[in-house]
């Protein structure tokens, strides 16, 4: 069947891709994932490999949305890791400050009963 070319107006094929006469783009294509060809974003075979383009492309997006699913986790579980250690250091810090701050209160005391002694 042929239709006319936007570009030019001669008639071309209904499945070629590019007018012969000014090169216009006739079709909207996709890259096969089998072969890496331009083909007809409409078609659902590759007439190069025969790949179903359709099934494979929507393969292709669910596995893609599956690992940003996934890199999403991964972060998430990574973000918890660090907050644990946070909790964790700050625990240590404070528990660390608390036992300088008896230390220093002590030595204070100390100070303070020696110079009423004298």
């Amino acid at each position: 069947m042929l239709i006319k070319c936007p570009g030019c107006g001669i008639d071309v094929l209904e499945d070629q891709l590019f007018c012969g006469n000014c090169g216009y783009e006739m079709l909207a294509t996709i890259l096969c994932p089998g072969c890496a060809k331009k083909v007809p974003e409409k078609k659902e075979f590759c007439k190069f490999c025969g790949v179903n383009v359709k099934l494979e492309l929507q393969l292709s997006k669910e596995r893609s949305q599956a690992k940003k699913e996934e890199a999403a986790e991964n972060i998430k579980s990574v973000a918890k890791g660090v907050g644990r250690a946070a909790v964790v250091v700050g625990s240590k810090v404070w528990g660390c400050l608390s036992i300088l701050m008896v230390v220093l209160f002590g030595i204070g005391v100390l100070a303070f009963v020696f110079l009423l002694s004298r």
